[in-house]
């Protein structure tokens, strides 16, 4: 059974999805989706990357200067950056240009996120795609 987490008990709870309340968002590593339809922030647990973590400062500024007058913050775009750094690691996409990738990765965003959040972060997505590929490019790292 999937029920809201609580202070006390907050953590992994099924099937990838975490439930926390509203202040407990920025705790959690990514979006699934903004709500779960009973007023809690659900988030899926996503396996621990310590490169992407590397272009955590790269994606941060990216946010400022690009969505920063849109009032979400970097969390609500967090899941689109790590998808197109990790779609752009993936055979053999580096050699690729994001609108080469786009139509498969729309629908693998798709399926997970739905077609309003491929909207909502198309931009993050090819920005993390591109500052990515770019780097494997020069020689694969930061």
């Amino acid at each position: 059974m999937v029920r809201p987490c609580f202070p006390q008990d907050r953590g992994h709870i099924g099937d990838g999805i975490i439930y926390c309340g509203v202040e407990d968002v920025s705790k959690l590593p990514a979006v699934a989706k903004p709500h779960d339809g009973h007023g809690q922030i659900a988030r899926r647990r996503v396996p621990h990357d310590p490169l992407f973590a590397d272009y955590d400062a790269a994606f941060r500024s990216h946010h400022g200067s690009t969505f920063a007058t849109t009032g979400w913050g970097y969390e609500f775009y967090l899941p689109g950056y790590r998808f197109g750094y990790t779609l752009a690691a993936e055979e053999p996409n580096a050699a690729r240009t994001f609108e080469q990738v786009e139509p498969r990765a729309r629908e693998a965003f798709v399926g997970r996120h739905g077609d309003n959040d491929y909207t909502n972060h198309r931009e993050a997505i090819r920005h993390g795609y591109e500052y990515h590929r770019q780097q494997l490019l020069r020689g694969g790292g930061m």
